[in-house]
């Protein structure tokens, strides 16, 4: 008898509005072990919702890492720095809001409200560890200069 590998079948068995999922984990001493997930279909009539809703994340996402960077870059003024929480907001919203409308577990609505809080401050410590890092070497990059004249 073969030993089958990790996740060889899947096998999805629609119960009216609930979907069964069993995996093949494992086989243990003679037994093969099953693991099921069982979560709610996604209703077909929500999926144009789900799926603007889901990429409007990455279109708020974008305008906020742009604006943010461009600000601290000095190619937009401080004052549009608003704007771009703005858009960090309305990200988080429609994270939350599609990450409903898919039925995600508490837990899983938890980690992703955590990983937005995260990328708020992702550009301002990425700004940070470039100021520090140029303060760092500016005595460094006076000499190389002074030696190639």
């Amino acid at each position: 008898m073969s030993i089958p590998s990790q996740f060889e079948t899947v096998i999805i068995l629609p119960c009216s509005r609930i979907m069964m999922c069993s995996l093949v984990n494992r086989y243990s001493k003679g037994a093969i072990l099953e693991s099921f997930a069982i979560r709610p279909a996604i209703a077909a009539d929500q999926f144009l919702t789900i799926f603007v809703e889901l990429s409007l994340v990455l279109v708020f996402g974008v305008a906020y890492a742009a604006v943010i960077t461009l600000s601290k870059m000095g190619y937009f003024s401080k004052k549009w720095m608003p704007v771009g929480y703005l858009f960090w907001a309305l990200q988080t919203y429609c994270l939350y809001d599609g990450a409903v409308l898919i039925q995600s577990n508490p837990f899983t609505l938890k980690v992703l409200m955590v990983t937005m809080v995260a990328y708020l401050f992702v550009p301002h410590l990425y700004f940070r560890l470039i100021d520090e890092s140029e303060k760092r070497y500016e005595d460094t990059d006076k000499v190389v200069q002074e030696n190639n004249n």
